[in-house]
Order: structure tokens, then sequence, then C-alpha cells
């Protein structure tokens, strides 16, 4: 039996959902399958756009909102 443990793709973003959908088709076309892609948005201001775009991926990314954090 071969291992493969689950690998996490996080896909930060804050206002940026001119790149969003590149960043998750990205993450979704990789060969190895065993991973899980977190769409983590920093607190944008752009009007829902990147929560619009992640969640339009449905159940193949998990999103999660939250406060904007500052620089990292």
């Amino acid at each position: 039996m071969k291992y493969e443990p689950k690998v996490s793709i996080i896909i930060p973003v804050y206002n940026g959902s001119n790149f969003l959908a590149e960043a998750v088709d990205a993450a979704l076309a990789q060969t190895y399958k065993n991973c899980e892609i977190l769409v983590v948005n920093d607190g944008s201001t752009d009007d829902g756009a990147s929560e619009k775009i992640a969640l339009s991926y449905g159940d193949k990314v998990r999103y999660y909102l939250k406060e904007n954090g500052g620089v990292s």
C-alpha cells in the first residue's frame, strides 16, 4: 500500500480577485490528488469579489473569511 499524505494548499488573499481564480485553478491542476485547497480571505475590501470567486468552486475549496490582520 502506497502512503500518500494529505497536502494542504493554502491560498491567502487580500483584494486579489484578479489573480484568485488563476491560483485556485493551478492548485486544482496538480497531479498529486490527495490535497485540500483552503482560501483564506484576510478581510478584502473588494465588494465580495474574492469571496464570490472562492465560493464558485463549491466543495473543491474551503473558504475562510477573517478580519484583516495587516502585514504578515
